[in-house]
């Protein structure tokens, strides 16, 4: 793909430099995680985004599963860092702890672990 300058500029405003070279600003986001999840670190915002992460006040709470392909517990620790401004949780689970083999990265989403993970995690948080 032929880079166009104003893409560059756009996402490297938005923190995401690396991604903006080879991809739209739609899609920078989400190449700077794909970059950085074959890299194996979390992107490193940049400019104005880290500002912006920083004044972020609201509680943060994570989920983090042992066998997450795609988010490290370094790369969850990572993100967090980001929210400098906000309280902060990080869970860590590992299937075992639930009565599973897996959970994986999407795994969270199906059904089956509404009781094991959505109700004793997520909705006391929502609360």
């Amino acid at each position: 793909m032929a880079q166009n300058p104003s893409h560059e500029s756009v996402a490297a405003t938005d923190g995401f430099p690396l991604a903006a070279r080879f991809f739209a600003p739609a899609e920078a986001p989400r190449a700077a995680v794909l970059i950085a999840s074959a890299m194996g670190t979390p992107p490193a915002p940049r400019g104005r985004a880290c500002a912006r992460y920083a004044a972020v006040a609201t509680p943060l709470v994570s989920l983090s599963f042992t066998d997450d392909e795609y988010m490290s517990l370094a790369n969850t620790r990572a993100l967090h860092a980001l929210y400098s401004g906000a309280p902060q949780t990080l869970k860590r689970i590992a299937p075992a702890e639930i009565g599973q083999k897996r959970i994986g990265h999407f795994g969270f989403f199906r059904a089956q672990h509404e009781h094991a993970l959505w109700r004793p995690h997520l909705l006391p948080e929502l609360a």
